[in-house]
């Protein structure tokens, strides 16, 4: 029986609206420029023969970047100052 209501209370806790597994806006961005530093990683070394190849790697390793960060959730608004 006390598990049963255990059961129930934790179900009860997870629907509620405050509890989210969602990532916020900070931990989106920061996943989106550790891949982007892994990439980069990957990329060719810099030398005269693959130069062009490298840029092409860095500048799609940017283009991933900038979509990665673009489709991150937006932060929610501060609430804005209250006079006195």
């Amino acid at each position: 029986m006390r598990s049963i209501l255990i059961l129930a209370i934790f179900g009860t806790l997870l629907l509620l609206p405050g509890v989210s597994a969602a990532e916020t806006n900070a931990e989106c961005q920061t996943r989106c420029a550790t891949e982007k530093a892994s990439r980069d990683i990957n990329c060719p070394p810099a030398a005269e023969d693959a130069e062009q190849a490298r840029t092409q790697c860095l500048q799609e390793s940017q283009d991933t970047y900038n979509s990665c960060f673009n489709s991150c959730p937006q932060p929610e608004p501060a609430d804005p100052p209250k006079e006195n």
